[in-house]
């Protein structure tokens, strides 16, 4: 896997997206720093489940982070998931959050 690679790949889509790195590390759990420390490629390896937590996030297919020529969705329609996403986690009630989650999920297979 080509660090560099997947740091500028998680760089470009959160630009894309219009996410600060203090987002991504605050929906992984994890620093600004270390979030930086990816997307400069000096953290050589990712946990699986970072892999997974940014695949979410980004909305991206996990292959896209194993060097895999992969068709990544973009345009709007993303951008406005990452806006939605961003409003829901703002929302601090767990119980209307989860509601949310699953009307949003509805809306989306349809």
């Amino acid at each position: 896997m080509n660090e560099k690679k997947i740091g500028q790949i998680i760089h470009d889509r959160r630009v894309q997206l219009g996410l600060s790195m203090e987002y991504i590390a605050k929906a992984m759990g994890t620093t600004k720093a270390t979030v930086s420390r990816w997307e400069s490629g000096v953290i050589k390896t990712l946990k699986t489940s970072h892999v997974y937590l940014l695949s979410q996030i980004l909305y991206l297919p996990i292959d896209a982070f194993m060097g895999e020529d992969v068709q990544i969705e973009d345009g709007e329609l993303i951008s406005l998931k990452a806006s939605i996403k961003k409003k829901i986690d703002a929302i601090g009630d767990r119980e209307k959050l989860k509601q949310i989650d699953d009307f949003t999920s509805f809306i989306c297979k349809k």
